[in-house]
């Protein structure tokens, strides 16, 4: 797997330096006379004072204009490892590209995989941020297919300790044998998320969008009722409790959205604060299983803490998604990874914390390693908290109640330097021992 990762890597930086190279040599004169060995002289530190303060200056404006290409593509395969998936194989795009002029329209975003993994799993994944011409609409897309392998370990913050089926309960006068860590499932999943917004000022806009999240064919692996002793599992039990069928589900409602959105780069910034907040109301008569609304809070903000080198970046992230009435499906609920790219949470598996509500906050570092921006690094750490309903005689844990935590570091190589696509290999570690290896095409967030 090590030597696996090895290649991916090698290719990467083979593609990285070209398309620097080429992206470089119109204007920057000094990387043109020095090629790729740039990045060696960083590296090795051969250079004059002159030359490094001019390299400095030159090669880390990443700033667009009129010389800026229409359209930045940049695809990978590519092999990881996590204990989520597994051993991963598969394709991960991301695109850099103008609906407009680059004068007076914003660079909009692309990014998507396709993988199949050693644990059953096939993830199609694309996720777009759309800017039309002059910044008039903004359009956002999410959109999954996952047939999909993925336990759950109950409910809130505390689980699995903190959960009903963890020590057994009783039911009927019949006591259930405990489950007293993770619970496998296996379920089909299909996503289709999509949001238009109009400019209202110069980084303001609102909307709506039509959301649909369908669960489809849902096993319970651990689960045993027929038994004199039955196994319950937290998915079962609260399906059953609020009145979803255990095997299938699913929620479709629109929303009201706002936005405000003052990055310089969507894909990869270097300041600028974003912010988004939504209301979901889920309908009956849309096809969601039953009636909810559910909302969402998000906001972000990057720090330049250099000047002269703008990649050296503070990024602050941090969400509340939360049910505010009616009642949602298990795998619908809020979770740790299901955020709109699906990257928070590195270091636990994805859906390792879900509840009614969850609230999250990540803080990341990014620095340049080479003056040229071709290698670069990062250091992050993450804190989540969920909350869980009541269920019989047990208690709600309230949100904040109990804090889980992760922390890891990553290398970054640019990819492409007019739209920042950054390859991005990093190692997490979580307060529950786990430890896990994330590749991808941009950064986290």
């Amino acid at each position: 797997m090590r030597a696996s990762l090895v290649v991916c890597v090698l290719i990467a930086s083979t593609i990285s330096v070209v398309g620097q190279i080429r992206d470089s040599v119109s204007e920057m004169p000094l990387l043109k006379r020095l090629g790729a060995s740039e990045d060696l002289l960083d590296l090795i530190g051969l250079r004059s004072a002159e030359d490094e303060l001019k390299l400095t200056r030159v090669a880390m404006d990443t700033s667009a204009g009129a010389e800026t290409p229409p359209l930045s593509l940049f695809l990978l395969p590519f092999l990881a490892a996590n204990p989520n998936n597994g051993l991963m194989l598969g394709v991960g795009a991301q695109a850099g590209f103008y609906l407009g002029s680059s004068k007076n329209t914003r660079m909009s975003s692309s990014q998507g995989s396709i993988s199949v993994t050693t644990k059953d799993q096939t993830i199609v994944t694309t996720q777009s941020t759309l800017f039309s011409s002059e910044d008039r609409w903004q359009f956002l897309i999410d959109w999954r297919y996952y047939d999909f392998t993925q336990s759950t370990y109950g409910l809130g913050s505390s689980s699995p300790e903190g959960t009903p089926v963890f020590g057994g309960f009783t039911i009927n006068g019949v006591h259930t044998v405990p489950v007293p860590g993770e619970q496998p499932m296996a379920f089909d999943y299909l996503r289709l998320h999509q949001m238009a917004l109009l400019q209202i000022s110069d980084a303001l806009y609102a909307g709506g969008g039509v959301l649909f999240d369908f669960h489809r064919n849902i096993v319970d692996q651990n689960l045993s009722l027929d038994t004199a002793m039955p196994v319950i599992t937290s998915h079962y039990g609260y399906s059953r409790y609020f009145g979803f069928d255990p095997t299938h589900y699913q929620t479709a409602g629109l929303s009201l959205e706002a936005v405000y959105d003052k990055r310089d780069n969507s894909i990869s910034p270097f300041y600028g604060p974003y912010a988004r907040i939504s209301l979901r109301q889920n309908l009956a008569f849309m096809g969601s299983t039953q009636s909810s609304t559910l909302g969402w809070a998000e906001f972000r903000t990057y720090i330049s803490l250099d000047k002269i080198l703008p990649r050296n970046v503070l990024g602050i992230w941090t969400y509340m998604h939360g049910v505010l009435s009616g009642v949602v499906p298990y795998l619908d609920l809020p979770a740790l990874g299901y955020d709109f790219n699906g990257r928070s949470g590195r270091g636990y598996l994805q859906g390792r914390f879900r509840g009614t509500s969850i609230a999250y906050a990540e803080v990341e570092w990014r620095f340049p390693i080479t003056r040229s921006g071709l290698l670069g690094a990062v250091v992050f750490g993450n804190f989540t908290s969920a909350s869980r309903p009541a269920f019989g005689v047990y208690p709600e844990e309230k949100l904040f109640h109990r804090f889980r935590g992760a922390a890891g570091a990553g290398l970054r190589i640019m990819a492409l330097k007019y739209s920042r696509t950054m390859i991005g290999i990093d190692m997490a570690h979580s307060s529950d021992g786990n430890t896990a290896i994330y590749f991808s095409v941009g950064d986290a967030f």
